[in-house]
């Protein structure tokens, strides 16, 4: 008879059911050495995030949570990467408040680094190039962060083994792939999990130093970093949230903190080896010094319910308009970015926009936007600015950043 064991992990409030497979829970003992959990007996009401269960040809068939999600077979290793997954997005639903970013964090000459991800950009193979140098590792793949009441914000390990994908690339060095066969623990036709003497715990926090965006091209003799700029980075970071349940206001609220109090860099590089050693020695200017680790208290964030919807308003261009209450805006780098009310999505304005949402922070009409519109703006036909105010109107409306004024009557309160 098929034993199922239900798993519950530390900081999660779901359970992971494995079913029939105790060579997983040495997997995940291995992969997952900073990750607490114990077994218990599940009472009827208690959600189930992942079920692994053992096929007759010694595969194991994943089943998420989600009825829209058909159960996918992996060999162990891949199987493992699919409860990371699903681990991560419980992390979320059981603690709202924070941020996830998809990036490597790597303490470096005392100061946390994150290194956001981007496709091809290699991040997890300079992360092991770091690792081998010296570096102390939080993650080379997700990263939570908070905000501290007392300002700054903060990140905390995932309590994963590092991985690389195979094959390695054959620009780094052989001193790094003899360490890196040398550690495997794990490991498929497409990654490897390896052992590091620095892997972070999940318990403790530390204060965010600095933001490095990776470039990668085989054009670049030799690593170069030079500063980033703020939209560029704030673009990069959203790319890479995956905390969808926080409201985008309380994102973007963070995003913009983070780079605004942080130095940010884009570090271009050719090989993962010549980019860690450049970066070992880059002292100056990369990250503020991180002497702040502890344990702290979360920031209470507002949480986007998936279930609600709107029905925004429709265009007339006799109607009076005003800002929606309750947004997030910040600017930077002469950009605007909006967060909606439902904390939905996170809007960024060009200039023809940006001079239109100035106009709409008192009630004001679509004839009057057109009036001032054209007086700054002489040069311009007229018919194309009452186009493109209309055409800005009915973007505000959709995303619900605007709504139609409705003057109190006499006496209202």
């Amino acid at each position: 008879m098929a034993e199922t064991l239900f798993l519950r992990f530390e900081g999660l409030n779901a359970l992971v059911a494995i079913c029939d497979c105790p060579e997983l829970i040495d997997a995940i003992n291995t992969i997952l050495p900073k990750w607490r959990y114990c077994q218990v007996l599940p009472s009827g009401n208690e959600h189930i995030c992942a079920g692994i269960e053992k096929t007759e040809e010694g595969k194991f068939l994943f089943r998420t949570a989600d009825p829209h999600s058909k159960p996918i077979t992996w060999n162990a290793v891949n199987a493992i990467c699919q409860l990371l997954v699903e681990l991560a997005w419980e992390q979320l639903r059981s603690q709202h408040h924070l941020l996830c970013l998809h990036a490597a964090a790597i303490e470096l000459n005392g100061k946390l680094i994150l290194f956001p991800n981007g496709r091809r950009a290699g991040k997890s193979t300079l992360a092991a190039a770091l690792v081998f140098q010296g570096a102390r590792l939080l993650s080379d793949d997700f990263v939570l962060v908070d905000r501290n009441p007392e300002g700054g914000l903060y990140a905390r390990g995932n309590g994963v083994l590092p991985r690389v994908r195979l094959p390695l690339p054959n620009d780094i060095s052989e001193h790094l792939k003899t360490w890196l066969d040398q550690r495997s623990r794990a490991e498929n036709a497409q990654y490897r999990f390896f052992s590091v003497d620095k892997l972070a715990g999940r318990s403790d926090w530390h204060k965010v130093g600095g933001i490095v965006l990776l470039e990668r091209n085989d054009d670049h003799a030799v690593p170069k970093l030079r500063p980033a700029d703020q939209s560029e980075m704030i673009e990069a970071l959203l790319k890479q949230n995956f905390a969808r349940a926080i409201h985008s206001g309380d994102t973007l609220a963070g995003i913009g903190e983070l780079v605004e109090t942080v130095p940010i860099h884009v570090l271009e590089y050719r090989s993962a080896s010549e980019a860690a050693t450049f970066l070992k020695t880059a002292k100056t200017g990369l990250g503020v010094d991180d002497k702040d680790r502890r344990n702290r208290e979360a920031v209470t964030t507002r949480q986007y319910d998936f279930g609600l919807t709107h029905t925004p308003q429709e265009f007339d261009p006799l109607k009076t308009y005003c800002r929606a209450p309750e947004l997030t805006e910040i600017n930077l780098s002469g950009e605007a970015y909006l967060s909606d009310t439902s904390g939905k999505a996170v809007h960024r304005l060009n200039a023809g926009s940006t001079a239109i949402w100035r106009l709409l922070e008192q009630p004001i009409t679509f004839f009057e936007i057109v009036e001032v519109m054209s007086i700054a703006y002489p040069d311009i036909d007229h018919q194309r600015i009452e186009a493109d105010v209309t055409q800005a109107l009915q973007a505000f409306l959709r995303s619900e950043l605007v709504h139609i004024f409705e003057a109190k009557q006499k006496g209202e309160k």
